[in-house]
């Protein structure tokens, strides 16, 4: 079944199946650097300061050490132009993610996840690669039955050769209202709250 992802004025995805009535998919997503998440802004910052006068930063840039902060949460997609087609190879995927996820590492994602997810997922990653620049994401867990938990995701374009993107780096912080932590907890009330005015509390 053929799909046309068109970005509206709030930057949620209206996806339009091929005669069928179209699906809004419940997540935001902005070209934005400012996060909820302390540790995504400071990414944020990391991801300017190792692309220095360059238009990108490449993969290289950024060592384990880095980015240790945020391993646990962080993803490296490659950018596969495929006739006909665009796909994603995980290429790294974290703890976390993993966890809440699905273990993809090594794999392409249209092979892994079910073609909602797919639709979901490749939005947010489209539009960092549309606008080249650092993009900013609010959705609703909804794999593995965690509709409790919130998530605030970071999406940035890298390249090789400082000019062409061949890569995405992912960091997505998930947050609860019984997270253990008093950051955890207010960004999870944050997060909920533009949720709901977007979407309603579905």
């Amino acid at each position: 079944m053929a799909y046309s992802a068109v970005m509206n004025t709030t930057g949620i995805a209206d996806v339009q199946p091929t005669g069928l009535v179209h699906e809004r998919l419940p997540i935001f997503v902005e070209s934005s650097e400012v996060f909820e998440t302390p540790e995504l802004n400071d990414v944020a910052a990391l991801w300017h300061a190792k692309r220095g006068q360059r238009t990108f930063p490449s993969r290289d840039d950024f060592s384990m050490r880095d980015l240790k902060a945020v391993l646990r949460s962080l993803a490296f997609l490659d950018v596969v132009e495929a006739p006909g087609a665009r796909r994603f190879l995980v290429r790294y995927m974290g703890s976390e993610l993993d966890a809440q996820l699905v273990p993809m590492t090594g794999r392409f994602t249209d092979e892994v996840l079910e073609p909602y997810f797919q639709r979901k997922w490749h939005h947010a990653w489209n539009h960092c690669l549309l606008h080249e620049r650092p993009s900013r994401s609010i959705a609703r867990a909804e794999y593995r039955e965690r509709q409790y938990a919130n998530v605030e995701g970071f999406y940035a374009p890298l390249a090789a050769d400082g000019a062409h993107i061949d890569k995405i780096m992912i960091v997505a912080c998930y947050h609860q209202a019984e997270s253990p932590t008093e950051s955890s907890r207010r960004c999870a009330e944050t997060l909920k709250r533009r949720f709901i005015s977007e979407f309603g509390n579905v």
